[in-house]
């Protein structure tokens, strides 16, 4: 492995759009370097690799890897990484990668920068770019090229394409993980639409003021008739009307669609930190002093299910036509 080296991690829970993004990212910011991916994933993962331009390939399996597994996961990557050195170790930022991220970056006696959104190199340094202040300010840091450092890096906008001039050949390694002693019961939250938040186009968001299950399955219809991709707010989340997977902010995603609909939702900064880099955005909301009406290019001052109804009528023979 060369001195200048980044090493790409994915997750094999991670959608495929996220991986090539995140292998876009590395490539376009850090052209200079060689570029190495790590795959950590179950053994029963059937997957295919054509990731292009990609210098080694490492796969590193075991059936106890699970998403509950975050210790073994992160002792595999440790014990990985002291066998090969890179400089810069890249993670998607999201909530799953971040918490292994840290534990490596402290593992591994690295400099841990988050929310990493612009990187620019020179000859000797790299200077990263980061949110702070949930996404309100920027901070710049300027680190050496030869230092080790650990990236989470926010892949909105990023393009999640590749054409690969062949499959790589994946060095896969099965591995010894201890079980994990954590259980759980999910709870299957099935949204309709197209649901790949980080490509859409159009994006349609439901908050509290949905206020039931009746709210939901009109902005779920709503998305679904229009094209759109479903998201939520925390508090949305939090009732239990939506999958974390789909939430949007400080706590969640970050996305930067043409259009933003948001279905009855305040507007906080906790959640347009994750949304305000749209194009349009259009809010729903009864508080005419509600925060996300200063961020909108549009507002209708109405109930969130009755503005709904009528927009389904709305476009209902558009999307037939």
């Amino acid at each position: 492995m060369t001195e200048k080296s980044i090493t790409v991690v994915l997750l094999s829970n991670e959608e495929k759009n996220k991986e090539l993004a995140l292998i876009n990212y590395a490539q376009h910011n850090f052209a200079d370097f060689a570029l190495n991916v790590v795959v950590v994933q179950t053994a029963d993962t059937d997957a295919q690799y054509d990731f292009a331009n990609v210098a080694q390939l490492d796969v590193l399996q075991s059936s106890e890897l699970t998403r509950l597994n975050i210790t073994g996961a992160v002792t595999v990557l440790n014990h990985y990484f002291a066998q090969k050195p890179t400089s810069f170790i890249l993670f998607a930022d999201d909530k799953y990668p971040t918490s292994i991220a840290v534990r490596v970056a402290a593992s591994l006696q690295a400099q841990l920068i988050t929310h990493v959104v612009a990187v620019a190199v020179d000859l000797a340094t790299v200077t990263l770019t980061k949110k702070v202040y949930s996404g309100g300010l920027q901070r710049e840091y300027e680190i050496d090229k030869a230092q080790n450092a650990v990236l989470t890096c926010d892949l909105a906008g990023s393009d999640n394409e590749q054409t690969a001039t062949a499959p790589i050949t994946p060095n896969i390694q099965s591995v010894a993980v201890e079980s994990s002693k954590i259980s759980a019961v999910y709870k299957a939250l099935t949204q309709t639409g197209a649901n790949d938040l980080e490509a859409a186009k159009v994006v349609v968001a439901g908050g509290r003021g949905l206020k039931d299950d009746a709210g939901v399955a009109l902005l779920n219809q709503f998305a679904e008739q229009i094209g759109g991709a479903v998201a939520a707010s925390r508090a949305a989340v939090d009732a239990g009307w939506f999958d974390s997977s789909v939430m949007v902010g400080q706590s969640g995603k970050t996305i930067a669609p043409d259009v933003y609909i948001a279905v009855g939702i305040s507007g906080t900064v906790q959640h347009t930190v994750g949304m305000d880099q749209a194009k349009c955005i259009i809010a729903i909301n009864t508080d005419p002093d509600a925060p996300i009406f200063k961020l909108a290019d549009y507002g209708i001052l109405g109930d969130a299910k009755e503005t709904l109804k009528q927009l389904l009528q709305k476009t209902a023979t558009v999307s037939s036509s």
